[in-house]
């Protein structure tokens, strides 16, 4: 591809403090949703126009996984299990696999939802989000700690595994 714009968004630069915030909902691309999903590319743009946005990528290998790819050296994702927006989906497959909805949210991939990474003042993001994709959700997750400052609470991400290419 070609970056067109003028700000190029990648995966480095969170930095402790920094917020987590995901886009729409997770889990649950067994069901089908990875043949019909829709690309957040004009939301993509809106983030990497705002200077608040730090990096971001898809959720394509599934959240507890792509977010390793965003978390810089030193640094740790500290997710707040209630805060993860799990899709009916998601539920759905659950009651049939036998694992939580929440193991699909984190593990399922093929989601194509936006995983972002927002400056720890994150300024009026929530609320120009709401006025300009008032259909899509935009979720604040969790944030990135200091290795070693592990929150009570905050989800043990280890525990959980997207999809792995080569196993």
């Amino acid at each position: 591809g070609v970056a067109a714009g003028r700000r190029i968004i990648s995966r480095a630069g969170a930095r402790a403090g920094d917020r987590i915030y995901v886009t729409g909902t997770l889990g649950g691309s067994r069901l089908g949703h990875h043949h019909r999903f829709t690309p957040r590319l004009a939301e993509g743009a809106w983030l990497a126009g705002r200077p608040e946005v730090r990096a971001m990528m898809d959720v394509s290998d599934g959240l507890a996984k792509d977010l390793i790819d965003l978390t810089s050296a030193g640094l740790a994702p500290a997710l707040r299990a209630a805060a993860i927006p799990i899709s009916a989906a998601a539920r759905r497959v659950a009651r049939q696999s036998k694992r939580s909805p929440l193991a699909h949210a984190l593990g399922d991939g093929e989601d194509y939802e936006l995983l972002i990474v927002v400056g720890s003042r994150p300024g009026h993001l929530e609320r120009d989000w709401q006025r300009r994709f008032p259909a899509l959700a935009l979720t604040h997750i969790g944030d990135f700690v200091r290795r070693g400052r592990w929150p009570a609470g905050a989800l043990p991400l280890g525990e959980f595994h997207g999809y792995e290419h080569l196993r």
